[in-house]
C-alpha cells in the first residue's frame, strides 16, 4: 500500500457523487426504476475511468511489475477466493437490504422507497467512517505483517478508536 489516501478518497467521492447525482437527475426526469439502474451503471463507468486515470499516473517503476502473465498467474492462484466468498457476500447483502424486499407485502411501494432512502442516509456516516478506518488499518496491518510483527495491538487499538468515534453516531 502506497498511502495514496487522497486518490482513494477522490475516487470514492466521485463514485458516490456521480451515482447519487445521476439518481437525483434521473428521478427529476421521471426515469423511475430505469433511473436507478442507469445512475449506477454510468456511475460505475465513471468510477472505472477515474481509477484508470490514477493507475496511469503511477510512475513507470510501479507499472513495470504489471504484466498480463503475472495477472493471469495471480488470478489462477486465487481463483478459489471468489468462489468461497460469494455466499458470504450474498448473506451480507441480504442482511443489510433484505428487509426492503419483504416490506412491500405490508406497505406501499412509496413507503418502502422512503424507508430505503432513509436507510441509505442513516448508513452513510457509518459507512464513510468505516471505510476510512479500513483503508488505514489495512495499510498499517500490511506493514506490521511484512515486518513479522504482532497484529493484536493494532487490532485492539483500531477497535477502541473505531468504537470511540462511531459510538456517538
Amino acid at each position: 500500500r502506497n498511502k495514496q489516501y487522497r486518490e482513494v478518497a477522490i475516487t470514492r467521492i466521485t463514485n458516490s457523487a456521480s451515482n447519487n447525482g445521476l439518481a437525483i437527475l434521473f428521478g427529476l426526469l421521471k426515469f423511475r426504476e430505469w433511473g436507478i439502474f442507469l445512475s449506477n451503471f454510468i456511475g460505475q463507468i465513471i468510477y472505472f475511468f477515474n481509477l484508470y486515470y490514477f493507475v496511469r499516473k503511477l510512475s513507470k517503476e510501479d507499472l513495470q511489475y504489471v504484466s498480463s502473465n503475472k495477472i493471469k498467474a495471480k488470478a489462477e492462484q486465487y481463483k478459489e477466493f471468489p468462489r468461497t466468498s460469494i455466499s458470504q457476500a450474498i448473506v451480507d447483502m441480504f442482511q443489510i437490504n433484505g428487509i426492503v424486499y419483504f416490506l412491500p407485502i405490508f406497505f406501499s411501494i412509496v413507503e418502502v422507497g422512503y424507508y430505503s432512502r432513509a436507510l441509505i442516509v442513516l448508513q452513510a456516516p457509518i459507512s464513510l467512517l468505516g471505510n476510512a478506518f479500513s483503508q488505514v488499518f489495512f495499510q498499517n496491518a500490511s506493514e506490521v505483517h511484512h515486518a513479522k510483527g504482532d497484529l493484536r495491538p493494532l487490532i485492539t487499538s483500531t477497535i477502541k478508536k473505531s468504537v470511540f468515534v462511531i459510538l456517538p453516531i
